[in-house]
């Protein structure tokens, strides 16, 4: 015999989903959050066996930032915001900082820090 399913509260009742964060850069809700959310994701790091993975978040708040990271850099990205670092070199490390740098100031300039 099959058992019976609950039903769903009618949808008055129902807790509202968050929505989405689908703006266009430069509008007041940082990447990643909902209107509600007060913290924002700047960047990240994931140490894998052969290569330390670097999330950098504000790529999708401003998609120019990609080119504050020099052609050393971009040559270990995979998608958007992730980059493969293997060998962290002196040029690379000044890119990291200075990408990190960039994010930092445009965060600041839209008041999300």
């Amino acid at each position: 015999m099959p058992v019976a399913r609950p039903r769903r509260a009618p949808a008055a009742r129902r807790r509202p989903r968050e929505a989405t964060l689908d703006q266009a850069p430069g509008a007041g809700t940082p990447p990643g959050t909902s209107s509600r959310t007060t913290e924002v994701f700047f960047a990240g790091l994931i140490v894998q066996k052969a290569f330390v993975g670097l999330y950098f978040m504000p790529v999708y708040a401003d998609a120019d930032l990609s080119m504050a990271f020099g052609p050393e850099s971009l040559a270990t990205l995979k998608g958007k915001s992730c980059f493969h670092l293997k060998r962290l070199t002196p040029e690379l490390a000044g890119q990291v900082r200075a990408a990190r740098a960039a994010g930092y100031r445009l965060y600041e300039e839209r008041s999300w820090v």
